[in-house]
């Protein structure tokens, strides 16, 4: 199998999908004003995704699409592997990403301007979780026990800092927000980075923090609605913090 990216299109890819005629099959079984989800588990080089793109730049349409790819290596031999892609899913986001910029370039010309279309996509991969998995204790050593509660003062994992988005994003899972949700910055707290995660099967949202300290400023500007989560660490504020907030609405401390 030889792989090489030209353009925004992949070449001499074994099996390959037609972009053009994965978008002949999608335009028969969506309809253009629909915002239809199209799935494809087996999604090599991202043809799927190309010709959603593609026909949704042709027709205004507002489909989206969910690729599954296993981490497949490439050919060491191969144009791609030399070019730095490593895996076949690594290929894929390239294309996806050079059909967007076509697309962005070409709607850009064609407005004079810059196109405001959302045509961003996100990766996700699976992982261990960033929390520590519970050890039960059958002993009756008291300092034993003493020592595994230690052991999980906090329940995330060592050096979780270096996948906070990873975090982020098992917690929304958690309070049972779909993968996607949107997630905004709060500008409006300066002391602290504060992140709202809200969708459309929620009336309700998560608002996340997830720094060392909540400062007193954003405690006292913080405005929870009925029903709205407030996540932070259990190390990130006191127990007289924790009542305040608890006045302002639901909190969860990790």
């Amino acid at each position: 199998m030889d792989i090489t990216l030209s353009g925004n299109e992949t070449r001499e890819f074994d099996t390959e999908k037609s972009a053009e005629l994965m978008s002949r099959v999608v335009s028969w079984i969506s309809s253009i004003d629909s915002s239809d989800i199209i799935l494809d588990f087996f999604s090599g080089s991202a043809t799927t995704a190309h010709a959603v793109l593609d026909l949704n730049r042709e027709d205004g349409g507002k489909r989206r699409f969910i690729l599954v790819q296993m981490p497949e290596e490439t050919d060491s031999n191969s144009e791609a592997c030399k070019a730095g892609y490593k895996t076949i899913a690594e290929i894929g986001k390239e294309r996806i990403r050079r059909v967007i910029k076509k697309i962005s370039d070409e709607k850009a010309a064609e407005l004079g301007g810059t196109y405001g279309l959302d045509l961003g996509f996100k990766v996700f991969k699976l992982t261990e979780s960033h929390y520590k998995p519970w050890r039960n204790y059958h002993g009756q050593d008291v300092k034993e026990l003493e020592a595994l509660f230690e052991e999980y003062r906090t329940p995330l994992v060592e050096n979780w800092r270096g996948t906070e988005d990873g975090l982020l994003t098992e917690i929304l899972l958690i309070e049972g927000f779909p993968l996607d949700s949107r997630v905004r910055e709060m500008e409006e707290y300066r002391d602290n980075r504060v992140r709202q995660i809200s969708c459309g099967f929620h009336e309700n949202r998560l608002l996340v923090c997830l720094d060392d300290t909540i400062q007193a400023a954003t405690v006292k500007a913080l405005a929870l609605k009925d029903g709205d989560i407030f996540v932070c660490l259990d190390t990130a504020v006191d127990d007289q913090t924790k009542s305040r907030l608890s006045d302002k609405g639901l909190i969860k401390t990790i």
